[in-house]
């Protein structure tokens, strides 16, 4: 009986010790390889960019606190973004947005606006707000989307989108229009 309780000892040790070591040496089980973000080509803070016609005459200018350029060649993300677009090189209207991505591609340049844009008129006749937009400098137009709120004078558009164009100055608000005139008479 002694020398089954010494195998039975002898084979439990060892049990213990494969288990404890295990058979042999076990490669480390490697984590899956993330892939990388997309690279930046560059990071800016304090950015003013601007493009000009063929006779000089200004088109439209971009200020921003900060932006970044992706690899994809001509996409530019602006942070803090005021947009100033000109017509016949004069300040027409200025937009402005916590996020815009510009677009260039030769002479086309788009850029969309989100997080809540606010516009206006630099004439002082008209002012709108959007939550998101897109102008496009070939066409001179301009595409609003979501609570949509035009106003100029003592009349005030809201709806669901808002269109227009910089050289006609003509604004569409469509989509659940409702108006409101507000009488200044009291004044």
């Amino acid at each position: 009986m002694r020398t089954r309780t010494a195998r039975w000892l002898s084979w439990a040790t060892a049990c213990l010790v494969i288990s404890a070591f295990g058979c042999g040496r076990r490669k480390p089980v490697q984590k899956p390889v993330e892939p990388p973000p997309p690279p930046v080509t560059g990071k800016s803070s304090g950015v003013r960019s601007v493009m000009d016609d063929a006779q000089g005459r200004r088109l439209w200018e971009v200020t921003a606190a900060s932006s970044e350029q992706s690899q994809e060649k001509g996409t530019v993300v602006f942070h803090d973004a005021r947009v100033t677009v000109y017509d016949k090189g004069k300040p027409s209207y200025r937009f402005i947005a916590p996020k815009a991505v510009a677009l260039t591609q030769g002479k086309r340049f788009a850029i969309s606006l989100t997080g809540g844009v606010s516009a206006k008129e630099l004439a002082g006749l008209s002012a709108f707000t959007v939550d998101r937009m897109t102008w496009a400098s070939d066409t001179r137009a301009f595409v609003g989307q979501g609570n949509a709120r035009y106003t100029q004078g003592p009349l005030e558009m809201t709806g669901q989108r808002l269109s227009g164009a910089v050289p006609v100055r003509v604004i569409n608000v469509t989509g659940d229009v409702h108006f409101t005139w507000k009488d200044d008479s009291s004044r």
